[in-house]
């Protein structure tokens, strides 16, 4: 078994290297990626070859320039490398790839090394509902400026405790509305209105998509 785990293992770092070195990215040598790695279990090491190849395509396909891997934190990498690595949805993969090709480029979507623990946290009902939300404003819009009723958020099918899980991963935050009456104010009567972006949760959204398509001069 000992073998077994130390091929798989020098296998997953040749691969993941070509790969990242085929799609144009600055990336590090061998013995680097096998340090990566080294935490993850080695029946979950052919994810993480699969995570290498779809960031590898999506960082080819998006012409943006390429970040040196000293660029980038390691605590980042190895956290995204091994997060992706245990990840069985493939919408959540989608995401995990996404992020690591995102940490690996110059895209307008910066990965706050907080974005690796919060993703292996959400559900992939979670995560979808994000994205639903965030498509509907545009990219350069304030998050804070859009307050999503709660109807709409009902609509993109989550409520309850994946919505207070969103809130409490500090994605989204709960808007208020405050009862009065004439010659009085308290906060006694505050009840939900609806939902808001917060400015880390908006940018956790963008990190978690494919890196934008460099625009020709």
């Amino acid at each position: 078994m000992g073998e077994e785990v130390e091929l798989a293992a020098k296998t997953t770092a040749e691969v993941v290297t070509a790969l990242t070195e085929a799609s144009g990215a600055l990336g590090p040598p061998q013995e680097f990626w096998g340090a990566l790695t080294s935490g993850i279990h080695y029946r979950f090491y052919p994810r993480v070859v699969k995570q290498a190849m779809a960031a590898a395509e999506k960082i080819e396909q998006s012409g943006l320039p390429r970040r040196a891997y000293a660029e980038i934190p390691d605590r980042l990498l190895k956290a995204i490398l091994e997060g992706g690595s245990i990840e069985d949805d493939g919408s959540m993969q989608e995401r995990w790839a996404n992020l690591l090709a995102n940490g690996l480029t110059e895209s307008r979507a910066a990965v706050h090394t907080d974005f690796p623990r919060v993703l292996g946290e959400l559900e992939p009902v979670e995560a979808a509902t994000l994205d639903l939300l965030a498509d509907r404003l545009p990219f350069s819009h304030s998050p804070e400026g859009h307050e999503f009723q709660p109807e709409e958020i009902e609509s993109v099918g989550i409520s309850g405790p994946n919505l207070d899980n969103l809130v409490r991963a500090g994605l989204l935050r709960y808007t208020r509305k405050m009862d009065t009456t004439v010659g009085t104010i308290t906060d006694a009567g505050l009840t939900v209105s609806g939902a808001t972006f917060t400015d880390f949760g908006w940018a956790f959204v963008q990190a978690c998509r494919e890196p934008l398509i460099a625009e020709c001069d």
